[in-house]
């Protein structure tokens, strides 16, 4: 039988410049339908009139001659390599039981121009161009897994934080459903859900059986597909995930189908969130540092009873420890973080995220959540977010949305905050007050306060090599206390606690004058300290000051005492062996 040739024209041009398979655009190229009434060879040519790599792909087509979205290895014939040639060609055998699909392409999307295709064979070949009406309609929605967000598949418990899609149809319909990935190299394997949504608005909280429809396999590789058929006047909600957690990327979900559909982004019903910063004077680090309290701090007012996570994020390119301290408040900052009133404290990692979850009763005054990185000065954006996992209130349903349950609000009443630095030196370092006739030989300051207010006061050393504590006197003058006063005039006075940077009290205040004596538990101790004082009353007029003639205790103001948390082994030098115990020995040394 003579051979016959074919040929047909036709172009790559704006979104018919698709690509190869490499990229998800590919099943925009041009697409041409084959089929033979016997088995034939056939050979294919590729010509072009540009200077691109260009090949081809044969297919099996689906039958539903449409476009065809999906080329898995089942179904790919052969493909023509991509070459720099104006033509490219190869021979492939076509069986009369199918109907094949032709993908000419350039090899990176958005290369337009012409070409021509040439058929050869014996006998007769049927040539069909996709019908306009036979066109697939189709609607995409982007999204990034990222943070909390990255929470992996149904083994997790976190699968749930992932994105979520809403799907709307009005009529029953065919749809193929893709998930694209290609920002990043080597990546986890993937793949989505297909659930049952609840609402238009907000994400489904749970993962029950009952709500699930189908699930697509999980593909390493650039893209997860999965065609399902859809009923009529229907929600659904896709969600997208990797296999394990924690794998971060940007993705793009296309559905394709038959009849109209919508697609958007659903809505974390369940939580609230802040975006927040530590910046320049606000990095203070965790609490092995007296600067904890520059951290940015946020109220957690709960309206009712209830299970919550608290999650912090970090938004830095080189992850940082990071952590967090829940704790019951007093409505204004918190500088003294009171063992008895500390609800949750995280783990410190070095990781996007970290998250903690714990019941909180309603209460009237807020709690009091402090973001921190472990050590100061580290300065980047964070996001806290608080979810409620359960309301524990009878009066409540399981539809009550975040904000009927809780508020998270940046701290907004600050104290104001007097600072001094000194030492204990050889004539100021009596002791505690059960050094009865020495405690007085002690630094002090004297504090005036025009109106009545909550007070703390806090000491701090630099390294825990003091016991150190801190006593309120009431006076009636601005002078130096030389004499034990009557126990009526101790109107305050901290713990003394052993191995601490710091000894702090807190305690209400009425107007007047008070001289603060600073302590070494034992007399003769020397060291450097900072006592900082903080007035909740920011209206007030207040005096801080050393009192005495001899005030050589103080430290000059250009000399700045900063609490360095951990010190470098290499810069330790030791001294003297000053005690042993279970936990190892005890020297006295340098830095």
């Amino acid at each position: 039988m003579p051979s016959k040739t074919y040929k047909v024209a036709g172009q790559w041009k704006g979104k018919s410049a698709g690509g190869c398979l490499n990229h998800s655009t590919w099943r925009f190229n041009p697409q041409l339908f084959l089929s033979v009434e016997k088995k034939r060879t056939v050979k294919i040519v590729l010509t072009q009139e540009n200077s691109y790599h260009i090949g081809f792909y044969v297919g099996i087509s689906d039958g539903s001659g449409r476009r065809q979205l999906i080329l898995s290895k089942s179904t790919l014939v052969d493909r023509a390599g991509f070459e720099d040639e104006k033509s490219v060609s190869m021979e492939v055998v076509l069986q009369s039981s199918h109907t094949y699909v032709l993908i000419p392409c350039t090899f990176n999307p958005g290369e337009e121009g012409k070409f021509s295709i040439s058929f050869h064979c014996s006998g007769t070949l049927k040539i069909a161009p996709l019908p306009p009406n036979k066109e697939w309609k189709w609607v995409t929605g982007k999204g990034e897994w990222r943070g909390k967000s990255a929470g992996g598949c149904r083994n997790y418990l976190t699968c749930i934080n992932n994105p979520q899609f809403l799907l709307r149809t009005r009529k029953a319909t065919t749809a193929t459903i893709l998930l694209s990935q290609v920002a990043e190299e080597s990546f986890d394997a993937m793949g989505f859900y297909i659930l049952r949504a609840k609402s238009s608005t907000y994400k489904l909280t749970k993962f029950r059986s009952e709500y699930f429809v189908a699930k697509s396999e999980f593909v390493r590789g650039p893209e997860a597909s999965l065609s399902l058929q859809l009923e009529a006047r229907s929600k659904y909600a896709i969600l997208p995930c990797t296999f394990e957690q924690g794998n971060e990327s940007k993705f793009t979900v296309t559905v394709f189908s038959e009849n109209d559909l919508k697609i958007r982004s659903l809505k974390d019903s369940k939580e609230v969130s802040i975006l927040s910063e530590w910046g320049e004077g606000e990095a203070g680090g965790c609490v092995n540092y007296s600067t904890w309290r520059t951290n940015p701090q946020f109220f957690l007012i709960m309206d009712k009873k209830a299970k919550i996570s608290v999650t912090l994020e970090q938004h830095s390119p080189v992850l940082k420890s990071i952590g967090f301290y829940l704790t019951k408040g007093n409505g204004s900052q918190v500088v003294i973080l009171a063992p008895e009133d500390l609800v949750v404290k995280s783990n410190f990692h070095k990781q996007r995220t970290v998250t903690v979850e714990c019941v909180l009763d309603k209460s009237d005054i807020p709690y009091v959540i402090i973001p921190c990185t472990f050590h100061p000065d580290i300065m980047m954006n964070f996001r806290i977010t608080v979810c409620v996992l359960q309301v524990k209130d009878p009066s409540a349903s399981s539809r009550t949305r975040a904000k009927k349950v809780l508020q998270l609000v940046p701290c907004s009443s600050e104290w104001r905050r007097k600072c001094m630095q000194g030492y204990w030196t050889e004539n100021f370092r009596g002791g505690c007050i059960n050094e009865k006739d020495t405690w007085l030989q002690n630094p002090q300051f004297s504090l005036k306060i025009s109106e009545d207010s909550k007070i703390a006061v806090i000491l701090t050393q630099i390294l825990p090599e003091n016991v150190i504590g801190v006593y309120i006197l009431r006076s009636d003058t601005v002078k130096r206390i030389t004499e034990t006063p009557p126990s009526s005039d101790l109107v305050g006075a901290s713990q003394f606690p052993k191995g601490s940077y710091e000894a702090s009290l807190q305690c209400e205040l009425p107007a007047g004058i008070y001289i603060l004596v600073c302590c070494t538990f034992e007399p003769g101790k020397s060291g450097d300290f900072e006592l900082t004082v903080y007035a909740e009353n920011d209206e007030m007029e207040i005096e801080f000051q050393p009192v005495g003639d001899d005030i050589s205790f103080v430290k000059q103001k250009n000399n700045q005492l900063k609490n360095v948390g951990f010190v470098r082994w290499n810069d330790v030098h030791l001294t003297d062996k000053i005690g042993q115990g279970g936990f190892g020995v005890v020297y006295k040394g340098t830095w």
